[in-house]
């Protein structure tokens, strides 16, 4: 039988889109939880016609296209290039000692983002590569007592089996520490800590196909970016004066006024980091810190909701809480962005 563990699942950035990337130094290897890439053939049945029978007489293959879901515990190297693969945009800038700080955030256009090319090798017993991937959405789940933990999902085309003599994952897999929640911290506004017991920050990316597929091609002719979103879903045990949650519930002046605001809660003054054990340089942790466009009141870009309140007896009250992320009314900062801090040089486009 054929161990999962023998797998490996590499990726690297293209020069552009349609050209796959061959070199080898280029990828990087990822320690996984679960995956799920791979090819996806759309099967074509032929109609039922009169005449025909009672069965199905045919199918036939009518497209395909790659890709899949992947799990994983981040690692402070591997996770810079799926950022690099949901922003574009990478600024890097040297610390005291081998620390490095990587700014990522939106392209020029915000509709913008690099090709991957990923490669899979099942149990090791054959290869498979994935050329034009983009990455579809990018999460981050949290809890008390646990590592930092994924998930990711890339669409792209043309798939290729091809040989794994050249492929050297075991020089090139990312076996890094991990982040840890508790070393981390949640702070809304900044300076003020929510007693936060889990939560996930999603990156979605909308690339619909339905006007992709072309007549003479069995891939789509892109995978473009048409929207955007980003949010974050928190559960919060609730204070004793319940303060916040009324905040979220009523309007943000907390119900002290006693009339209706069709305002919602806006805060995104944030500091919302995940850290690691180990040093990246001598007092300075490995971490990756999350940030919107840093204001509060009306020029935030964050809003806050709360769904009611579930009351279950012999447990402690809690409410989940939902930040969405808006674009920055200032027009002077991305709407979200995301500082890591790792000994990796630079997330440079590929020459």
């Amino acid at each position: 039988m054929t161990a999962s563990e023998g797998s490996y699942i590499g990726l690297a950035q293209q020069t552009a889109k349609g050209t796959a990337m061959a070199t080898d130094a280029s990828f990087t290897y990822l320690l996984l939880l679960r995956s799920a890439l791979g090819i996806n053939n759309a099967n074509l049945p032929l109609d039922m016609e009169v005449g025909g029978g009672a069965f199905q007489r045919n199918v036939v293959k009518a497209g395909v296209t790659t890709g899949g879901a992947i799990r994983f515990i981040p690692r402070p190297e591997s996770i810079g290039h799926f950022l690099k693969a949901y922003f574009g945009k990478c600024t890097s800038t040297p610390g005291s000692g081998d620390d490095v700080s990587h700014l990522f955030e939106f392209m020029t256009s915000q509709f913008d983002a690099p090709y991957y090319t990923i490669r899979n090798s099942p149990g090791g017993m054959f290869g498979h590569q994935y050329q034009d991937q983009r990455l579809a959405a990018l999460s981050f789940d949290f809890a008390a007592r646990d590592f930092l933990r994924a998930s990711a999902a890339f669409v792209g085309g043309i798939p290729k089996k091809v040989a794994t003599t050249a492929w050297s994952p075991g020089d090139y897999t990312d076996e890094g520490p991990q982040f840890l929640s508790v070393l981390s911290k949640i702070e809304v506004p900044d300076g003020t800590s929510l007693k936060v017991l889990s939560g996930t920050i999603g990156m979605q990316n909308a690339i619909p196909l339905d006007q992709q597929w072309i007549i003479g091609s069995y891939s789509p002719d892109d995978f473009a970016i048409n929207q955007r979103a980003v949010a974050m879903n928190l559960v919060v045990k609730v204070a004793d004066d319940g303060v916040l949650y009324n905040k979220l519930a009523l309007d943000p002046d907390a119900g002290v006024g006693g009339l209706w605001a069709a305002d919602l809660f806006k805060e995104a003054d944030l500091d919302i980091s995940f850290v690691s054990n180990e040093e990246a340089g001598t007092g300075v942790d490995y971490s990756i810190t999350f940030s919107a466009n840093g204001e509060s009141g009306d020029t935030s870009n964050v809003i806050w909701q709360v769904a009611p309140l579930d009351i279950i007896p012999g447990r402690q009250i809690v409410m989940n809480v939902v930040g969405t992320f808006l674009a920055d009314p200032t027009a002077g900062a991305d709407p979200f962005s995301v500082t890591l801090v790792n000994q990796e040089t630079a997330y440079a486009d590929p020459s």
